[in-house]
């Protein structure tokens, strides 16, 4: 996350700032979510914002997002995406033909580090138990995902491997959809 301390802020400007993709930021923006005040100006490249209009919401922000983060501290809004976008990867990789195997274990690999992170938000206060139960699943599929692209389990279950991504991609789903809307 960025310091305050800037004249002016623009959507990129607020999402450094909170420590969010900029697209979480347009979205609330466009939804008038999370109470977030209207512009100061609109310039033609987008919204602008003064410090004194922005930074006071931008540090409530950060407090409510370190509230329902990760032990980590990254928010579970930011960390579902990032998982969404390995697994649907790992997905579309997986119904190529022919499959490419050598990318399959690289993003399985990418898949895989993201277990830590998942497992540990899964346990997080502050989410309800549907959350908690998605991310056991997402935390799960990481595990495997890791122990594949460690060597830990044969390269031969890469095969199988898509039987096992498509019963999570529905939990995957649910998280991002919650990303998207709060």
């Amino acid at each position: 996350m960025a310091d305050l301390g800037r004249r002016f802020y623009g959507i990129a400007e607020i999402a450094q700032a909170i420590g969010v993709e900029r697209q979480l930021v347009t979205v609330w923006r466009r939804r008038s979510s999370h109470d977030m005040p209207p512009p100061d100006d609109e310039l033609t490249s987008g919204p602008v914002w003064t410090a004194a209009t922005i930074e006071p919401w931008v540090i409530a922000t950060r407090a409510r997002l370190s509230n329902t983060g990760t032990p980590a501290g990254e928010p579970v809004a930011v960390l579902a995406r990032r998982y969404a976008r390995r697994l649907f990867r790992l997905l579309a990789l997986l119904l190529q033909e022919p499959r490419n195997d050598k990318e399959v274990l690289r993003t399985l690999s990418g898949l895989g580090q993201l277990h830590p992170a998942i497992a540990e938000a899964a346990m997080a206060s502050g989410l309800d138990s549907g959350a908690r139960r998605d991310l056991a699943e997402l935390a799960a599929l990481a595990q495997a995902a890791a122990d594949v692209a460690d060597g830990a389990a044969p390269e031969a279950e890469l095969g199988g491997f898509l039987d096992r991504c498509l019963p999570v991609a529905p939990a995957a789903a649910r998280l991002l959809s919650r990303a998207t809307t709060e």
